[in-house]
C-alpha cells in the first residue's frame, strides 16, 4: 500500500493539480477536465475495479450508481479494506477514503472513470483523438504527437491508459440494473 500512497503522491507532485476550480484539474498535463454533471437513466453497475501502476496493482470490487441527480463510486478490496466511496452531485463531491496510504486523488479517479465512458468529453485545442491501429473500439489521445491516453473496450468492460504516468485502470461490470 506505501507503493500506491508513493505513486499516487508522485502523481499530484507530477502536474495532475486538482482543483484549480472546484472539481476541474488536469486529468493529462496541459489538459483540464472537469467533473460531469450527473444525468441519464438511473442504474447500478457491479463492477471489478484494476488499478495497475508501475510498482503493482489494487484491485477493488465495488458499485458504480448513476442518476440525474448523483454519480456514486463505492468500492473495497477483497478483506474490506481498502475501501473508497465518492459521491458527486453536480456541485459537491464527498469521499470517504479508508486504508489508503497516501493521498488516493477522488476527483481524478472519478475524472478517469467518466472518460473512460466518453473519452469525447475530453478536448482541447491542442489533443486529438485517433483510432487505435489494429485495435476495435480503441481511441487514443494524442498532444503534440505524444500518446498521453488510450480507452479502450466495450460497455461490459473498459481501460483507460495514463501513459506519462504509467497507470491502467480497467473497470470490468460484473451485473447491470435499474435503479
Amino acid at each position: 500500500m506505501r507503493q500506491l500512497g508513493l505513486m499516487c503522491t508522485l502523481l499530484l507532485l507530477g502536474g495532475c493539480q486538482l482543483l484549480q476550480q472546484p472539481h476541474c484539474g488536469e486529468l493529462v498535463a496541459g489538459i483540464n477536465y472537469c467533473l460531469a454533471q450527473p444525468s441519464g437513466e438511473a442504474q447500478r453497475r457491479q463492477q471489478r475495479i484494476e488499478l495497475h501502476y508501475p510498482s503493482g496493482k489494487l484491485v477493488l470490487f465495488g458499485v458504480e450508481e448513476q442518476s440525474p441527480q448523483q454519480w456514486v463510486l463505492a468500492a473495497s478490496g477483497p478483506l474490506g479494506q481498502p475501501s473508497l466511496s465518492l459521491r458527486w452531485d453536480g456541485v459537491t463531491l464527498a469521499e470517504q477514503i479508508n486504508g489508503l496510504d497516501g493521498p488516493l486523488p477522488p476527483q481524478w479517479l472519478l475524472a478517469m472513470v467518466q472518460v473512460m465512458q466518453q473519452p469525447d468529453r475530453l478536448q482541447s485545442s491542442t489533443s486529438h483523438w485517433r483510432p487505435c491501429p489494429n485495435a476495435d473500439r480503441c481511441q487514443q489521445l494524442y498532444q503534440d504527437q505524444q500518446l498521453l491516453l488510450t480507452v479502450k473496450g466495450s460497455h461490459q468492460s473498459r481501460q483507460i491508459s495514463h501513459h506519462p504516468y504509467q497507470l491502467t485502470l480497467t473497470v470490468t461490470t460484473l451485473q447491470e440494473t435499474p435503479l
